[in-house]
């Protein structure tokens, strides 16, 4: 029998007819021709699980362990898979784990794996928005260019100048506790306190004031405001975003049932604030897709839908990753000390007008560099794409030298992709011996050569994915990073703040953590909850905070 290359494949018309045959420990797919000849299109990638069980056990046992230990199972799949493995049902996926392959996935062009099916799936799923209008045409020619365009660098002085405005009024606010204070000082929940500086100050510079002072009325209807309504519906977000609980079934799954509530309260203040012609909003990113909405025909109740995701990236990352953020810098006084140099030799806190966008981009490369090093370590992106045909996927290594034969696999049509980011973070040797280490140095390359220099750190900005990667790479990356290093700027020359070590009985919610140039042990973190794999920032565990003491800054 005749066997033909992959290539003369795709030359030929044929009815086929599929095999699957082993081959050591991997599958390899084959299909015959009309004309009874052998097609060998190439090995699948290797089958999560013990090859005697059923695949549908393999399949919950993967996600029980994603669900539980995320670091744990993403490491295991690399170091006994490789750099792709395939999780059968209920997850069906294929993990993509290693840089090179990753990359690879971001550069694959969206005709054959496309993010765009994922992204108007979760409008429909998560945030509630009718089927139709978010698959609508609109969406990719109108909406998706309008979004993007809103969420460059050159259209967000406004919005990071409302920013600035709320948060240092909330600084401000703490300050005159300290003050107010017998012993001027006082113990606060760092997480909780730069949550709710966030929420109010990010709402502020996308949304506008008038959204801020509605935030927190009740929606009877729904016993949630918009404040609470975005916290319970977050809660449900992983449950939501799995696609495993039928729309049907919703009402009998208690988390689910009440994210429901929470995301429809939310929704309805948002609709409401857009029939009354958005005040308080006279223009940017969210007066502009409110606008190509409207234009195609979207009722106003469907826009507060289609706003809620926005509503929902603006606040379901960025505070969890300061409250990383911040656990680390204050826990690192040798940061703290390089951070209000750099702060104050960029003169940002020296008049009214010194802070700004231009100013915090240009001036704090340690604040970035701390900022991109917690990304690296805090955060966990699943860039995920549909196979829109089947293709072979390059998974070798582009550093490691081969011996020329094929390190392709064969992905097949409608297959969901996944490009875990977290296993390259935890492991690529860019990161050096120690990749677990958080040094906010790291970014910096202090004593490398000019060129060597130039070279490592666009290499370590193109293998840091805490915002994700390709089409997909999260929109609102500079705007977050600009609302960090604004914290950074107010916060820290304002407040000597110190770290409270857990009390004894609540030692089992934290953990020790690496900070270069503190002995271990000295330093800790809450545990992160385990239950939101691929979803962006960490969040701390329920319950758990770092409490720190705080007095105003000799």
């Amino acid at each position: 029998m005749m066997v033909k290359s992959t290539d003369l494949l795709k030359q030929e018309l044929f009815e086929p007819c599929r095999r699957l045959t082993s081959r050591g420990n991997l599958i390899w797919r084959e299909e015959f021709g009309s004309n009874g000849e052998l097609y060998e299109l190439g090995p699948n990638a290797p089958v999560y699980g013990p090859w005697y069980l059923p695949s549908f056990i393999r399949g919950m046992i993967a996600m029980v362990k994603l669900g539980s230990d995320e670091d744990a199972f993403l490491l295991d799949c690399l170091n006994t898979y490789g750099p792709i493995v395939y999780v059968p049902w209920p997850m069906a996926q294929y993990f993509v784990m290693t840089s090179s392959a990753i990359n690879r996935v971001y550069a694959t062009p969206q005709k054959t794996l496309s993010f765009l099916p994922i992204r108007m799936g979760m409008q429909a799923s998560v945030f509630g928005t009718n089927h139709d209008v978010a698959h609508g045409s609109f969406m990719t020619t109108q909406a998706f260019p309008a979004h993007a365009k809103g969420m460059a660098t050159l259209r967000l002085d406004e919005p990071i100048q409302r920013f600035i405005q709320v948060a240092r009024g909330q600084v401000e606010k703490l300050k005159q506790r300290v003050v107010s204070s017998p012993n001027g000082e006082v113990t606060i929940n760092l997480a909780q306190w730069i949550g709710e500086v966030m929420f109010d100050a990010g709402l502020c510079a996308m949304f506008g004031p008038e959204v801020v002072k509605r935030s927190e009325d009740l929606l009877p209807s729904h016993k949630y405001s918009l404040k609470s309504g975005h916290y319970i519906f977050d809660d449900s977000f992983p449950l939501l975003a799995s696609d495993m609980i039928p729309k049907s079934l919703h009402r009998f799954v208690e988390p689910v049932r009440e994210g429901v509530r929470g995301r429809e309260a939310v929704s309805k203040v948002l609709a409401k604030w857009v029939a009354e012609g958005l005040p308080g909003l006279e223009k940017g990113l969210i007066k502009d897709v409110t606008q190509v909405y409207l234009d195609c025909g979207v009722s106003v109740e469907e826009v507060g839908t289609l706003l809620l995701s926005d509503l929902w990236a603006l606040q379901a990352n960025a505070p969890q990753a300061a409250g990383a953020l911040f656990t680390r810098v204050l826990q690192s006084p040798h940061i703290v000390k390089r951070l209000l140099e750099e702060i104050d030799n960029a003169g940002l806190l020296n008049t009214e007008e010194a802070l700004t966008l231009k100013s915090v981009n240009e001036k704090l490369e340690l604040g970035a560099s701390c900022i991109q090093e917690t990304l690296r370590l805090e955060t966990s992106a699943f860039s995920i794409r549909i196979a829109q045909t089947d293709f072979m996927f390059d998974v070798s290594d582009e550093n490691v030298k081969g011996d020329g034969s094929s390190s392709a696999v064969f992905i097949p049509k409608d297959a969901r992709v996944v490009a875990a980011t977290r296993a390259a973070h935890l492991t690529d040797g860019l990161w050096g011996k120690d990749p677990e280490e958080w040094d906010g140095e790291r970014f910096l390359l202090e004593g490398e050569r000019e060129e060597d220099r130039v070279r490592l750190k666009a290499k370590m900005y193109k293998e840091m994915r805490g915002f994700g990667g390709g089409v997909s790479m999260c929109e609102g990356r500079y705007f977050a990073s600009a609302e960090l290093k604004v914290l950074l700027a107010l916060i820290i020359p304002t407040f000597d703040m110190q770290v409270i070590k857990p009390e004894e009985d609540k030692l089992e919610n934290y953990k020790p953590i690496k900070l270069k140039g503190v002995p271990f042990g000295e330093a800790f973190a809450p545990k992160k909850q385990d239950s939101r794999p691929g979803l962006g920032a960490f969040q701390f565990a329920r319950g758990s905070d770092v409490a720190v003491k705080v007095r105003l800054r000799e």
